[in-house]
């Protein structure tokens, strides 16, 4: 058992009798839930409890639920010194102690923290494989297949984690609800019974307090429970998804009079959803719409604005108007904060720079390093081969002396700028100290130390992010942002490059001369004629062109759709067995579609697993990785060993082989190892931190990818030094954009080579996949006072 902080005790104890609130008043029921409770001391768990002679003590705090005086609990209680009273203790925790005596509620627990095969196995060979487990008893769960010391370790360990939350899983056992759903929501409301309360009679409340959970999940549980499908909570749910859904693409507002649209057509008709309120003499007096609408603004969980025009007026979720206002504040605050850098000498400097480095920076260049020096924000951009790190080198070396730290949200990007300046960069989230669950160690109490923060890769930077990199951000420190304006709009909430971008409010430097040493670079010289829209074949041209003195950009290029996937994945194989690639990690093939299409990176990952790593049941084990029937995004893949593997999750809670705790990000590639099914964890190799680190089995389903190919939008802030890339017309007509194909080529260090269709590609390059947004920012900062 972990062992609890010396001012913490935990206990086993029975209602003794409330001081507070006084009968008839009961605590823990409507505004009742601050409570001061005498409790009989059972056991004592952990700690040094100090009771009275009688073993009671008295526990002050939020009880969320009423308590039952025919059952036990576990608390978790804090101590404290009161003024007038002196030491008392103060409630952190308290939950029902259960009965686990039957064997299907110990199977129910048993699979909070175990695999299928490991309950089964247990069986087998235990008579109580809880017992034993509650036990500790390391020995006994070492006779079962596939336990050993680190295994029974690690078990006991999740029911340690588990064990006081065991009714929540009990009772919600039959509504199909995963354990990893169920740990959410207890993480969530931390009260067991208050979980069990809100999911069976509003789940909907769900997707308003926890990122992840969506309407359709909440809905599908309310319903099945016979909530009402005119249910005013039922419209709320959707209100509050419909909202946070558009703001996750970028868009804070809609308009009001889009409301009654969006909730008409997403139930089928007004006939399927509305339902008319009248008074006793037939009158109408509302509806079940205009009472959710209501009852989220009187929550104050959305904010309609004032506007002549009802259908005009902006409507919008409070927490992301919140988000942009706050980010617009510590923009104003760092850019108007002094500028108390020393580099009067600059010009100087700078000359003799180019002297070193063998060549001179151009106008812009120039331009951009006096505005870096005399801006305490700047906003870089520029096309590739435009020079953008090149001009930081600039600004870095006419500053030197000064400390400063490089960072992306993606590990690949934020590596990037190493080449320039020679010093590692860090991820957003390494950088700020990410330490789960305690969020960030550096913040405004303990700002980042440093004189100058540079972050690339902006459009891969979502809202929330970004505020937290802000936050940390001391008054003083230059904030120097880089960002490809060609490449894929902004992921996430807010519009945050595009809106930086086009805010006069923020200095702006804009590269637009391809570097004389670019200039030989087909890569280069075809994703500027993709980013100005110019056409680099005719439209009847088959057959392979190359481009550059380099010859480093290939188009491979049919009418024939069915003929494409087999030319990339030929491609593919041309160039893993070139010089140019040493291995697997050196190479990536990318689409822009998921699953759709016979060239989709489902298909492209099929073949080329069957190429690099078949299958050979006697050397390398696999495991199946299967979804739910109905979900159409996903279909079932084989992981095997040896294979190379993306991470679609962060995950800041895994071990490395030596057990240490290491974070692993959502994009980046490794390689998997080793699986062992019957221990239930796997080892994927990582290159980016050369570390392997070990995966939970049930870990893998959510986390971990087949990773030969990638989407596009996947893929943006890394790069391979050979890129194969498909786009035909299986990719719908959205996703044929400039943006894509500029991506998809610039993700390449060495080789690019495209396959596809010549109509798709040249279609592609004359849509912009740029869209108009409905956000906040810009407008907040052309407003600074």
């Amino acid at each position: 058992m972990k062992n609890l902080t010396d001012d913490i005790i935990k206990i086993e104890a029975s209602h003794a009798f409330t001081l507070f609130p006084r009968y008839p008043t009961i605590l823990g029921t409507e505004d009742n839930k601050y409570g001061i409770v005498k409790w009989n001391v059972l056991s004592v768990l952990d700690g040094e409890v100090e009771s009275d002679k009688n073993d009671i003590v008295t526990i002050t705090g939020n009880y969320e639920e009423e308590i039952n005086e025919n059952k036990n609990y576990t608390i978790l209680a804090k101590e404290i010194m009161h003024e007038k009273f002196g030491k008392q203790y103060q409630l952190i925790f308290i939950g029902e102690v259960l009965d686990l005596t039957s064997v299907g509620h110990q199977k129910a627990f048993l699979a909070t923290f175990l695999t299928d095969g490991q309950i089964t196995e247990m069986y087998k060979v235990l008579d109580n494989p809880l017992k034993t487990v509650q036990d500790h008893d390391i020995n006994s769960l070492k006779k079962v297949h596939g336990i050993g010391d680190y295994i029974a370790n690690c078990i006991i360990e999740r029911f340690e984690d588990c064990k006081d939350n065991c009714n929540v899983y009990i009772e919600l056992d039959g509504l199909g609800l995963t354990p990893n759903f169920i740990q959410k929501l207890i993480k969530q409301y931390k009260n067991p019974n208050k979980v069990i309360s809100i999911v069976k009679e509003n789940p909907y409340q769900l997707s308003f307090d926890i990122d992840g959970i969506g309407f359709k999940t909440a809905d599908k549980i309310a319903l099945n429970q016979g909530m009402s499908c005119t249910s005013p909570k039922r419209i709320k749910g959707y209100i509050n998804y419909l909202l946070t859904d558009l703001a996750e693409t970028g868009n804070s507002y809609i308009m009001s009079g889009e409301l009654t649209s969006y909730i008409y057509d997403e139930f089928g008709g007004k006939d399927n959803i509305l339902e008319v309120y009248t008074d006793e003499d037939g009158n109408v007096i509302g509806n079940n719409i205009g009472t959710a609408i209501d009852e989220l603004q009187h929550e104050n969980i959305i904010i309609i604005e004032d506007n002549e025009s009802r259908a005009l007026r902006r409507l919008y979720l409070r927490k992301y108007w919140e988000l942009e206002n706050e980010i617009s504040k510590h923009l104003k605050r760092l850019a108007t904060s002094d500028n108390i850098f020393t580099y009067d000498n600059w010009e100087n400097i700078i000359a003799e720079q180019e002297n070193r480095q063998g060549w001179k920076f151009v106008e812009g260049q120039r331009n951009g390093i006096k505005l870096g020096l005399d801006n305490q924000i700047c906003f870089i951009t520029g096309g590739a081969g435009t020079g953008k790190s090149s001009l930081v080198s600039g600004i870095l070396e006419a500053l030197k002396g000064y400390s400063f730290a490089q960072t992306a949200l993606a590990g690949k990007a934020s590596a990037r700028l190493q080449e320039v300046t020679g010093k590692e960069g860090y991820t957003i989230h390494r950088l700020l100290g990410y330490k789960p669950p305690y969020d960030f160690t550096f913040n405004e109490s303990n700002p980042l130390p440093y004189d100058i923060i540079i972050l690339d890769e902006i459009s891969l930077v979502g809202g929330e992010i970004f505020l937290s990199l802000l936050r940390a951000i001391p008054n003083g420190t230059k904030l120097i942002i880089l960002g490809d304006m060609g490449q894929l709009e902004s992921i996430g909430c807010i519009n945050l490059a595009h809106d930086l971008y086009m805010s006069p409010y923020i200095p702006t430097v804009e590269l637009t001369e391809i570097h004389r040493q670019a200039q030989k670079s087909g890569i280069i010289l075809a994703s500027q004629s993709i980013r100005h829209q110019k056409e680099l074949f005719n439209k009847k041209f088959e057959g392979e062109l190359v481009l550059g003195e380099l010859q480093d950009m290939y188009f491979h290029i049919t009418s024939d759709r069915s003929e494409v996937k087999t030319q990339a994945i030929n491609q593919y194989k041309k160039w893993y067995e070139s010089d140019i690639v040493k291995d697997v990690m050196d190479i990536q093939m990318l689409a822009p579609v998921k699953t759709r299409g016979d060239a989709s990176v489902y298909n492209l990952n099929m073949e080329i697993q069957e190429y690099l790593n078949p299958s050979q049941p006697l050397y390398k084990k696999e495991f199946k990785i299967e979804f739910d029937k109905k979900d159409e995004d996903n279909k079932p893949f084989i992981l095997r060993e040896n294979d190379k593997v993306m991470c679609i999750k962060n995950n800041y809670k895994l071990f490395n082989t030596n057990d240490i705790v290491t974070e692993v990000f959502n994009g980046w590639t490794g390689i998997l190892k080793e699986i062992d099914i019957y221990k239930g964890f796997a080892i994927i190799y990582f290159p980016i931190i050369h570390d392997s680190i070990i995966f939970p089995v049930s870990d893998l389903k959510k986390s971990i990818i087949l990773g030969y190919a990638s989407t596009v939008h996947k893929f943006q802030g890394s790069s391979a030094k050979a890129i194969i890339g498909v786009l035909d017309y299986s990719t719908p007509p959205n996703m044929r954009t400039k943006e894509i194909l500029y991506t998809l080529i610039t993700r390449a260090e060495l080789i690019a080579d495209v396959v596809g269709q010549g109509g798709a590609i040249n279609e592609a390059i004359q849509v912009s996949g740029i869209s108009d947004k409905n956000t906040f920012l810009t407008e907040m900062l052309d407003n600074a006072s």
